[in-house]
């Protein structure tokens, strides 16, 4: 991913350096290049069509030519800290690079990370969830410090998802880019809002189902299994650790488990499983826990 390289992956010369860097290591697995929309370069037609046009290589080893060049995208709508090297963009931002991006004809997906608000509203959210910390039995000192997991959860509201997810599928529909959401958390409005995309661009909406049919659910399913509509311009992702923990079961004092967005509750849990068989989530993709 464009954040997690040093420099990120934003123009034609740090995707050559990390070329040079692999093939200084030797590695051989095969690998891929992300690059990422930043404010620095979301507007910049020529930056983003070279790294999608990508640079000429070869390989002494079996003398094979061709050219590395970029996936895709990934883009933040999120803050992210001054450390990481890599800045968030706008929902404008983000349709301008998308235009660009449909308009130069490789037709690669945008991925976005699935949060959307503002440094104030983290910083709000998370005095909240402290002072209601503040009360934890766990909380021995009284402090800040939260403890609970159930508490870290109140700092990331499912609202913060449903903003971007509603980017994302905005820019689906309006210009028919290919666009990725990842790693979806909230099994609620954002799930719904995927679910309405789909059945809104789906192929079978001619398919007349009888609602007194006790088999019409497993219908439904069957026709949806693991696919998108030949239409849709939408992926979706959710990680395993969404689906293999959840709130609950999180053991107090824990950072192991942080990563944004959070974990959520059981029946969270269950309607992403539910989404996975229906087809409204299609790839479930490892994602670094935050510690």
């Amino acid at each position: 991913m464009p954040l997690n390289s040093d420099p990120p992956t934003t123009t034609l010369m740090a995707l050559q350096k990390e070329y040079d860097a692999i093939k200084k290591l030797g590695i051989s697995v095969d690998v891929g290049f992300w690059g990422g929309i930043v404010p620095e370069n979301y507007n910049n037609r020529t930056v983003l069509l070279s790294l999608l046009q990508g640079i000429d290589y070869h390989n002494h080893n079996n003398n094979k030519r061709g050219r590395i060049r970029v996936l895709g995208f990934k883009a933040f709508l999120s803050p992210l800290p001054s450390t990481s090297g890599y800045s968030s963009v706008s929902p404008n931002q983000l349709k301008i690079a998308a235009k660009i991006i449909k308009d130069s004809g490789f037709n690669v997906p945008i991925l976005v990370h699935s949060e959307l608000m503002s440094e104030e509203e983290i910083n709000h959210e998370l005095k909240k969830a402290k002072r209601i910390a503040r009360f934890s039995p766990y909380n021995i000192e009284n402090d800040d410090y939260i403890i609970e997991y159930r508490h870290f959860v109140l700092s990331r509201p499912r609202l913060w998802e449903e903003r971007a997810v509603r980017v994302v599928i905005d820019i689906a529909k309006q210009m028919k880019q290919r666009m990725h959401i990842v790693h979806l958390s909230d099994a609620e409005n954002s799930l719904k809002m995927i679910g309405d995309y789909y059945r809104e661009n789906d192929d079978d909406n001619d398919y007349n189902y009888d609602s007194n049919d006790t088999n019409d659910h497993k219908i439904r399913i069957k026709k949806r299994y693991n696919r998108q509509p030949k239409s849709s311009f939408l992926t979706v992702e959710t990680c395993p650790h969404y689906l293999a923990f959840s709130e609950e079961t999180i053991p107090t004092d824990d950072s192991r488990y942080k990563c944004v967005p959070p974990i959520r509750n059981q029946e969270n849990q269950n309607k992403l499983w539910e989404a996975l068989i229906t087809g409204d989530i299609q790839i479930v993709a490892r994602y670094k826990i935050v510690t």
